[in-house]
């Protein structure tokens, strides 16, 4: 249980942290559009923008490795994160005792403490 609230607190860090660079963005560059299109992006990249972490994984201690306990893949960092985008959050609410997302299922990846690494 204790990884499942740090994975909600990660996604409201990341959800803050992504609202905030697309209100930076959207003050300099008001085109609703391009804006969305950025935002989309942030969610699809955000666990490689800091190292098999999102900023939000990176504040509650926890990170993405691939089933075999290693460093995941682009391909894997990237797909596990498609279906946040497409499902808007719903999927989250989709763990199962394993604490997996569809997105982990997808792509063979899985969140763990980084003390159990």
């Amino acid at each position: 249980m204790e990884l499942f609230k740090k994975r909600v607190k990660a996604q409201v860090w990341d959800f803050i942290f992504i609202g905030l660079v697309a209100t930076l963005i959207h003050f300099f560059i008001p085109n609703i559009y391009l804006l969305l299109i950025i935002v989309i992006f942030l969610h699809i990249f955000r666990d490689l923008l800091f190292r098999n972490a999102s900023l939000g994984k990176k504040f509650q201690g926890i990170m993405v490795i691939d089933n075999g306990g290693g460093v995941p893949t682009i391909k894997q960092m990237i797909l596990r994160n498609i279906p946040t985008v497409l499902l808007m959050g719903y999927e989250f609410t989709q763990i199962k005792n394993n604490d997996l997302r569809i997105g982990d299922m997808w792509a063979g990846t899985r969140v763990v403490l980084k003390k159990s690494m």
